[in-house]
């Protein structure tokens, strides 16, 4: 929802995620993810996070 309203915030969730998921498979995506988000590329970040592998 954040990423959906273009909210800032979610820059602090997802560093926030990233130490939990290291190691895990979702570790890459959610990197790509957060480096969308401090781009404030927002739309690119919810593509990110709605891809099937």
């Amino acid at each position: 929802e954040l990423l959906e309203d273009d909210d800032s915030e979610s820059t602090d969730i997802i560093e926030d995620l990233l130490p939990m998921l290291q190691g895990s498979p979702m570790e890459d995506r959610l990197q790509k993810v957060a480096k969308y988000v401090r781009d404030y590329e927002f739309e690119e970040a919810l593509e990110e996070l709605n891809k099937e592998d």
